[in-house]
């Protein structure tokens, strides 16, 4: 039977919460930075994450059960049922007064009647791994209202001074650009009107010549009819369907039996999955338990019917867990 305890820090990897059932759950608590105020100077504080043991999170998530059955067990309830057997076994020991080491995450122990965790100090899972460091902001030196006036004003205005002139004759020659340019363009045209002029009276002349000699022939070109354009019918493909899971629902029309693939503390973190399985085409669905979120791939009414459908999700190395809700 493999032991619990070395799976704790590889599951809280991937979960914000690891549960054991009947004794409280693991959780990852993320804090936020933040700036103190105090002093001659305020201090900075990077993003953190925390680790903590709260005995109101005694529900069996699954999650430990389905590392059980990856680990070796022979079925989903051969799992739960050895999960359940290593609980009872670490609570007795505290019980005794002993403490209760999980590698990587920190020891269990029960002091005057109240249970108590104890980080490890060392864990990869604390913000030390994050790589951030706190730092003090030193105030800054303002300077007075009548050195910037002397300094940054009076400058700006005789720069403003300065530039004037020029802009006064870059407008100058921009205004005897446009009037060379409208004289000249004026000039070509009276030029151009009377070139044609020219051309157009001796031309005139022979056509009214050509007139007195000549017969109009009748005009027997037939016009060609214009082919009309056929309408576009030919059938376009219809996009392509993604199929859909069918989700089992008893008379009363509850479904008892989920498919969970993630728990999540941060609701956006659950949304995003949730949305990716529906665009895969499951009927996911995100079940809260306490502060966090399961998202779920399907649910059933029956459990024969779920642990066929988890067996084969199971055979195809996709990592879920049956929960009875």
């Amino acid at each position: 039977m493999t032991p619990i305890n070395p799976l704790i820090k590889d599951l809280l990897l991937k979960h914000d919460c690891v549960t054991l059932p009947g004794l409280g759950g693991f959780l990852i608590q993320q804090q936020t930075a933040q700036i103190e105020q105090g002093g001659t100077a305020d201090h900075f504080s990077p993003p953190r994450r925390g680790l903590a043991f709260d005995r109101s999170y005694a529900g069996d998530d699954g999650v430990l059960a389905n590392a059980m059955l990856l680990a070796g067990a022979a079925d989903l309830d051969q799992a739960r049922a050895q999960v359940q057997e290593q609980v009872h076994a670490i609570g007795e020991a505290l019980n005794l007064g002993q403490k209760v080491d999980f590698p990587g995450v920190g020891i269990l122990a029960k002091i005057d009647g109240a249970l108590v965790f104890m980080p490890d100090p060392e864990s990869e899972l604390l913000a030390e791994t994050l790589g951030f460091e706190g730092f003090k902001m030193e105030p800054l030196d303002k300077p007075k209202a009548a050195t910037m006036a002397a300094t940054v004003v009076k400058p700006q205005e005789e720069e403003e001074d300065e530039k004037k002139p020029i802009l006064l004759i870059a407008a100058l020659l921009l205004v005897l650009l446009l009037l060379v340019f409208i004289g000249f363009q004026t000039k070509l045209f009276d030029f151009g009107s009377r070139r044609q002029a020219q051309v157009d009276a001796p031309a005139a002349d022979s056509s009214a010549n050509t007139a007195q000699n000549t017969t109009q022939a009748p005009d027997s070109a037939a016009t060609a009819p214009v082919a009309e354009l056929a309408p576009d019918t030919a059938a376009r493909p219809n996009p392509p369907q993604t199929p859909a899971v069918e989700v089992e629902i008893d008379e009363n029309g509850q479904e008892r039996f989920f498919l969970v693939v993630g728990s999540f503390k941060v609701r956006e973190n659950a949304t995003r999955l949730n949305q990716q399985l529906k665009a895969a085409g499951y009927n996911s669905r995100i079940l809260p338990f306490g502060d966090f979120h399961r998202v779920t791939m399907s649910g059933f009414a029956n459990r024969e019917q779920a642990a066929s459908e988890y067996q084969k999700l199971m055979a195809d190395k996709t990592e879920v867990w049956l929960l009875d809700n």
